[in-house]
């Protein structure tokens, strides 16, 4: 399974949703499978503005096979706040 760009926004709109509740409610259920593969989830930063440079900034991942929904929201979250290698994301970081 290749990541589509349905999955990235999912991915993008549950950390939203996790960090910012009050204006960002959960994502809808994506029309996406929900079967279960193994996954990561990597979120990359810009380094600069007008580049197409970028830099880890957090990665979680299994090759136990996850449910894709629930595991994707997981990941999102986990890769983004809980990699100890980084600073927490945050609205307006």
């Amino acid at each position: 399974m290749t990541a589509t760009a349905e999955m990235c926004i999912y991915c993008f709109d549950s950390l939203l949703s996790y960090l910012d509740s009050r204006h960002h409610p959960p994502p809808k259920t994506p029309s996406f499978t929900d079967e279960s593969f193994p996954l990561f989830v990597t979120w990359k930063k810009k380094i600069r503005r007008r580049s197409n440079d970028s830099e880890l900034r957090g990665c979680i991942g299994t090759f136990k096979a996850k449910k894709l929904h629930a595991g994707l929201s997981e990941f999102a979250v986990t890769s983004a706040v809980r990699d100890s290698r980084w600073n927490q994301y945050g609205i307006g970081i």
